[in-house]
């Protein structure tokens, strides 16, 4: 499918990059990259499915984003620190293929995240 995207390029000014969302994803295997430490990358599940997600927020961004939402920052550390938690998320993205060492993977460049309103 992400392949089928190639046709509607080039992506600019009058014809934006397709968008996608998501709800009621689990967030695991957290981590924080870049030299400004400013890029989070994580694996996101629906239950049956697992793509990495990177999403370009600094860690205190991200806690005080979903932390703040609705009541949940002891949940958000959970989560940060890799710790079961209680908290699923909706996504807003765009899906990317991202190949790294000859292998492909659909990787989701997140551009928003909220607490989903499902409970686990």
């Amino acid at each position: 499918m992400i392949s089928d995207l190639e046709i509607l390029k080039p992506y600019g000014n009058g014809n934006p990059k397709p968008i996608f969302a998501s709800l009621n994803l689990k967030i695991f295997n957290f981590s924080v990259l870049g030299k400004n430490k400013n890029v989070l990358k994580f694996d996101v599940s629906d239950g049956k499915n697992v793509r990495k997600g990177l999403y370009f927020k600094t860690v205190e961004e991200f806690i005080f984003e979903l932390g703040n939402e609705l009541g949940l920052i002891d949940e958000v550390y959970k989560l940060v620190d890799n710790k079961n938690n209680s908290i699923l998320v909706d996504l807003v993205y765009n899906p990317v293929i991202n190949e790294f060492r000859g292998v492909k993977n659909i990787e989701l460049r997140i551009s928003s995240m909220r607490v989903s309103k499902k409970k686990l």
